[in-house]
């Protein structure tokens, strides 16, 4: 079916399907058509979808737009009847900081942002050298790895680690892969789209396994204090500006989910990329400089998060569309990273392109709070990688992304690389 145009000009494009697998596996195709359909599109009947830049600069910087009512706004999948609530990992959803709108996320936010400064994190480049080294050390001789499990992942959980002061007496390598796979499962609840049965269970019983890991560690250092940033959390009281039991629960969880899950995507997506371009893989092993670069451009072609949603709080008009209060907007921030009135030739990949001012984070008071971080380690594991292993390659004959529309990555990634070169 093809775009359809209402008797009150409204366009509708209800043949869109995130949850389609060809979609999930290549999803700019589906984009562009609907850029072509307009900036901004009914999808379902108060649910709306865009792929303009400008559009969605503009409601991540407004008023008139919030991160609203989860459960309300999942009904616009599940039906009328469907309680979110009683799924663990919905309510964790609803309750994660990043799902808040002010005053609760301001003041959530404030405490997250005095532990991730820009000075703070750039503190850290030494010992993520130091890890991201040792990684490499680890698999040298071997001259292959699967990338993802044995470097993408580890990287930003053994800094995710380090920043909260986990010692590997309390979550040791095979235990921070499960609470990767952990997170990974409890993810899916992102999705614009009924789950299935499974994978709703799975979500439930992930998260439950996830409250648990922290709960013991909260329950450690309420005994035993250390100098760390769990301590301080932990410790510091409602009443005095702190966390809830809950917003704890919640706020840990989530430093691991957004703290390692998009960021090890990130350099997963990176590195597959630049397999494809030769070129650019040679400029960059080349010219380590261009890292910083080539972690832009990442973000921009190939980002790990393709969408985010935001809720009208009140009517407003959106070039020539009638937004009620109420309504959901999807916002398409992998397509808008691609319009070609901010992106001149949007499908190349060039690591040396010049003024991108990215939607990937997001915008505005949501904008990620660790966006310097993630940043930084796909920096520096570009640079470790690409000068570490010669002839880096992917070595698997095609590539299979996980099935999943606002989540970008790949299910595995093998790599080899020459040991004597």
């Amino acid at each position: 079916m093809g775009t359809q145009a209402h008797v009150d000009g409204t366009t509708s494009v209800a043949w869109f399907n995130p949850g389609d697998p060809a979609t999930v596996q290549n999803p700019f195709p589906v984009m562009e058509r609907l850029r072509e359909s307009g900036p901004i599109v009914l999808w379902q009947p108060g649910l709306w979808v865009t792929t303009d830049y400008d559009v969605q600069r503009s409601i991540l910087r407004g008023k008139a737009f919030v991160q609203g009512d989860l459960a309300a706004s999942l009904k616009h999948f599940y039906g009328p009847h469907f309680d979110a609530m009683e799924h663990p990992s919905y309510r964790w959803l609803s309750g994660a900081f990043v799902m808040q709108d002010p005053p609760d996320h301001t003041r959530i936010r404030s405490l997250v942002t005095d532990a991730l400064t820009v000075r703070r994190v750039m503190a850290l480049e030494p010992s993520i050298r130091a890890i991201a080294d040792r990684l490499v050390d680890e698999v040298f001789d071997a001259g292959r790895m699967e990338l993802l499990g044995s470097f993408a992942y580890r990287v930003p959980s053994l800094v995710m680690a380090q920043l909260l002061g986990i010692g590997e007496d309390e979550c040791d390598a095979q235990k921070m892969a499960a609470i990767n796979d952990a997170v990974s499962k409890v993810f899916v609840v992102f999705e614009p789209r009924i789950l299935t049965t499974t994978e709703l269970e799975l979500a439930d019983r992930n998260i439950e396994y996830l409250y648990d890991f922290v709960g013991e560690l909260f329950e450690r250092r309420r005994k035993h204090p250390r100098e760390d940033m769990l301590t301080v959390l932990v410790n510091k009281p409602p009443s005095d500006g702190g966390l809830t039991a809950d917003e704890l629960d919640s706020i840990v969880v989530s430093f691991f989910g957004a703290g390692f899950e998009t960021t090890a995507h990130l350099i997963g997506n990176g590195v597959f990329i630049l397999d494809r371009h030769p070129e650019q893989r040679a400029l960059l092993s080349a010219h380590p400089e261009l890292a910083a670069g080539a972690v832009e451009e990442v973000l921009r072609h190939s980002s790990s998060l393709n969408a985010i949603y935001r809720v009208a709080s009140e009517d407003v008009e959106i070039e020539g569309q009638r937004i009620r209060k109420g309504d959901r907007i999807l916002l398409l921030l992998s397509a808008a990273n691609r319009d070609p009135s901010h992106f001149p030739e949007p499908t190349r990949f060039d690591i040396e392109r010049e003024g991108n001012k990215l939607l990937s984070f997001g915008y505005g008071i949501h904008r990620c709070v660790g966006a310097e971080l993630a940043q930084l380690e796909a920096r520096i594991a570009f640079q470790t990688l690409y000068s570490r292993l010669p002839a880096l390659r992917v070595d698997q004959p095609d590539a299979k992304w996980r099935n999943s529309f606002f989540f970008r990555g790949l299910e595995r990634l093998e790599v080899a690389w020459d040991k004597n070169p």
